[in-house]
């Protein structure tokens, strides 16, 4: 583009250049640059549960859901029809025919306001009345997106989906066909589906902490990217690779092995990713190597608790010099290029020096008061820099935090560490190679293990990978509400429970599904005479046959035949256990092959030395947890702060081995070379008798059949006429989306059938309903024992009596409620699904690309 314009900046005369600038904008103002797909017909869901009326949309059920018509007249059980205008389409419209009732299904075009409804369908409490309640809808993702808008826009700390992959395994459906690789459009239709849902999933985030995570593969990942930075070009993206095949797929040419996740990120001052506990970190986080990056850390000179004993265990010393590439070199830094200055004779860092200009040699004689200069040089003799400038590093030598360290022999130079505080969490890598994570054993075998059936749900995820894909971004916000609107298997909210159980946390799981049948089942149901809708075949959809009672049976920790869950969770807390440390008798080398035989001398003592070495170095070449370096000529044993494996050669030297081997908890496995199976069994009781068990740490687990503290309503999505809204008349079936938007507290309240009541309080929901304008002396009355209250809903037509009677009950119960919302009822609800059906939901993309 800005060639372009460079070249008409060129045009010399003024009228032409101007003309032809219009005529170059006029023909790019609708052209679309980036990714550019198919708009697509309008999607359309079926709502089997509902009666053809008079203007509905509808279908043959036996027909494509693309050709529509509306309904004008029903007589008896005959439907009178006429075709309505479409795009692209304008010969047909207009056309008349009539069919019978039951051949039609009533179709909702994206686009179209809708009025929802959930109907409940079962619930599930196994944990506190009166905690947040987790909840499965069964819907379109599209129209449910549209009801949690209503209900939580900005309130969703993260958005976790798992999208079709758009393989072409027809495991996905378009406008109710399922799409396969054969389907040219099959990227386009995709990127379609996607923008739409993604532009309303969105406007559920919080504003400043709400992340939104996609997994992906191969397929659409870079599709998926661009679409990404079109939707959410204000985010941070940032992509997770995770091994979830070990194996690897069979394809041609590489066998892969991985997926990834894709974070999009508030673009916030300090991020919003957490750290993960050191404790589950990998192994390899805690071996500091010379090129390790350091953090930007902020460090309080004044902190001086590291010299009590008490708080000992909270410190560890770290290098005083600067680590890592980036900026670590004196040009980098070269400020923090000087002296600090040593009194080697009592062990003690004294003071620093100033910092000298790039280009001046540093000194390396003693001071007048006879103090070494130790400067941030490394042992390739490159100059590197300290942590701190001279003033800063000063204040740490003064509170005692700076102190020397080891002395290299061959350098001739000292290391000086500096105290500082334990760090409990550490940047979550980019990278995930985790056996928890194979979705193998921990996805489809897990799903198994719970439904009792094989084969039911095509590649589940690890419930692990998800767990661990959620924690960084919720792992410290116990309270945090989580949407999954491609929800499968249900594993999301699987891992929710599986973190909530790790801190006692009430974190809240929203999960939506369709109840969508495979296309293998659907064919097999055809045959047997069976239609959409039909209670046989719902209950093959994937939400009431894997989704719902994956959920049921993994919180209750049974099935609905009583049978128990069998296996276990792994909870992510980390427990110390005793583990009997491992011996093992050298029983194939005799002492006398390692011992040098007394007053050999010369050439004779120099043989039988080298042999008594090889026989050693033989011997270590079996332990995996020794290096053969560790072997020194003339050594009698092993004993190693770095590795956990030692070895007894001569059975002379126990008591020196003995003594070495004090505090050396980390030591697990002992290789003793003895005489006999006695003076094994002898020195394996004393290295008991010196170290005791080994304390190791490992995860808890849960078993499946305890279940989890946990409750779970599941609903339907349906559709209200609007006219009996307006007339007040569909109170109780808005009545659990009220009970959602005031945060799921407690069972979602119901009433009976019957003349509804003037004012209903539910006892353990923090909301209220005036229904009748008249009483709200009683509603009043009602509430002022009431304490944190969400939201109060007044039912009036009247703007200005619903601000008079909100302002009144404010004023009454602000004291105790200071966050309560009120809503006027049903004009809130019935402006929001009227006006909030917006051109960009129901259309997607420009132009076309195959």
């Amino acid at each position: 583009m800005a060639a372009i314009h460079d070249l008409l900046n060129q045009i010399t005369d003024p009228k032409l250049r101007e003309r032809i600038t219009r005529e170059w904008e006029a023909a790019t103002r609708h052209k679309k640059f980036g990714l550019v797909f198919e708009q697509h017909l309008p999607e359309v869901v079926p709502i089997y549960s509902a009666k053809p009326r008079k203007g509905d949309l509808v279908a043959k059920r036996s027909g494509s859901l693309n050709e529509t018509w509306r309904v004008r007249r029903i007589e008896g059980g005959t439907a009178h029809l006429m075709k309505p205008r479409q795009a692209g389409d304008k010969e047909s419209a207009g056309e008349r025919m009539t069919l019978p009732v039951a051949e039609l299904v009533v179709v909702k075009q994206f686009g179209d306001p809708i009025f929802p409804t959930l109907t409940p369908m079962d619930a599930v409490q196994n944990g506190p009345a009166d905690a947040p309640w987790h909840t499965l809808i069964e819907a379109d993702n599209y129209h449910a997106l549209q009801l949690l808008e209503y209900l939580y826009a900005g309130k969703v700390d993260c958005i976790y989906i798992d999208p079709p992959y758009n393989s072409g395994a027809r495991d996905w459906k378009y406008n109710n066909d399922f799409v396969d690789r054969a389907d040219s459009w099959r990227h386009s239709k995709w990127l379609s589906m996607m923008q739409k849902r993604l532009q309303l999933a969105k406007r559920l985030l919080k504003p400043l902490t709400g992340v939104l995570i996609v997994t992906i593969d191969e397929n659409e990942l870079f599709n998926l990217g661009v679409l990404l930075s079109e939707c959410f070009p204000e985010y941070l993206r940032q992509m997770v690779t995770i091994v979830i095949n070990p194996k690897g797929t069979g394809k041609a040419n590489f066998a892969r092995v991985e997926e990834q996740a894709i974070y999009c990120f508030p673009n916030v001052e300090g991020g919003v990713a957490q750290g993960i506990s050191l404790d589950h970190a990998a192994d390899e986080e805690g071996n500091e190597s010379e090129e390790d990056v350091d953090e930007e850390v902020t460090i309080d000179a004044s902190d001086r608790s590291h010299l009590n004993p008490v708080f000992a265990h909270l410190w560890e010393k770290r290098h005083a010099r600067r680590r890592g590439s980036e900026s670590s070199y004196r040009h980098q830094r070269w400020n923090q290029f000087y002296p600090i200055y040593i009194d080697e004779s009592a062990g003690k860092v004294v003071r620093t020096g100033p910092s000298i200009p790039l280009g001046q040699e540093p000194d390396f004689s003693l001071d007048p008061d006879g103090l070494k200069p130790i400067w941030p040089i490394d042992h390739d003799g490159n100059h590197r820099c300290w942590r701190f400038v001279s003033p800063k590093m000063q204040e740490l030598i003064d509170s005692e935090r700076v102190v020397l360290g080891k002395f290299n022999k061959k350098k001739k130079t000292w290391t000086i560490n500096i105290w500082e505080r334990k760090p409990n969490k550490t940047k979550v890598k980019t990278v995930w190679w985790d056996t928890l994570h194979d979705a193998g054993t921990h996805g489809t075998t897990l799903l198994h293990k719970v439904l009792n059936k094989r084969g039911i749900f095509a590649f589940p995820k690890s419930v692990y990978a998800v767990r661990d894909s959620l924690l960084p971004i919720i792992g410290d916000r116990k309270d945090a509400l989580i949407v999954d609107f491609f929800a499968g298997s249900g594993t999301t909210l699987n891992a929710v429970t599986l973190i909530n159980d790790i801190d006692q946390g009430n974190r809240r799981c929203l999960l939506v599904t369709n109840n969508e049948v495979s296309a293998k089942e659907a064919a097999a149901l055809s045959n047997d005479g069976f239609d959409p809708g039909h209670v046989k075949w719902e209950r093959h959809g994937v939400c009431r046959s894997v989704t719902w009672p994956r959920t049921k049976f993994t919180v209750l920790g049974k099935r609905d035949d009583g049978s128990e869950l069998s296996g276990e969770f792994l909870t992510g807390r980390l427990v110390e256990k005793e583990k009997r440390r491992t011996y093992r008798h050298a029983a194939f080398v005799s002492p006398s092959d390692l011992i040098v035989e007394a007053g050999l001398q010369g050439a004779a003592a120099k043989k039988a030395h080298r042999a008594a070495h090889k026989k050693k170095l033989a011997l270590v070449a079996m332990i995996e947890a020794l290096p053969q370096s560790s072997v020194t000529l003339g050594c009698r044993f092993i004993v190693s702060e770095d590795h956990t494996a030692s070895v007894l050669f001569e059975p002379d030297a126990a008591a020196e081995w003995l003594e070495a081997l004090e505090d050396k908890d980390h030591i697990s496995d002992f290789y003793i070379v003895a005489g006999d199976e006695k003076q094994f069994k002898a020195l394996k009781a004393q290295v008991d008798d010196l170290l005791g068990p080994l304390i190791v740490q490992d995860e808890e687990k849960r078993p499946m059949s305890a279940g989890f503290p946990a409750n779970v309503a599941y609903f339907k999505l349906d559709f209200l006429d609007k006219d009996r809204v307006e007339l007040g008349a569909a109170f109780r079936e808005i009545l659990p989306l009220l009970w959602m938007k005031s945060g799921a507290i407690g069972p979602s309240p119901t009433l009976p059938e019957g003349p509804l009541p003037d004012v209903f309080v539910p006892e353990s929901s923090p909301f209220a309903v005036l229904l009748n304008e008249t009483r709200v002396t009683a509603f009043r009355e009602a509430l002022l024992a009431r304490e944190a209250l969400r939201h109060v809903y007044v039912v009036t037509d009247a703007e200005e009596a619903f601000r008079a009677i909100s302002g009144e009950l404010r004023i009454a119960l602000i004291a105790r409620n200071p966050d309560v919302e009120f809503v006027q009822l049903y004009r809130d609800y019935l402006v929001n699904f009227t006006i909030n059906t917006r051109a960009e939901d129901a259309a997607a993309g420009i132009g076309g690309v195959a």
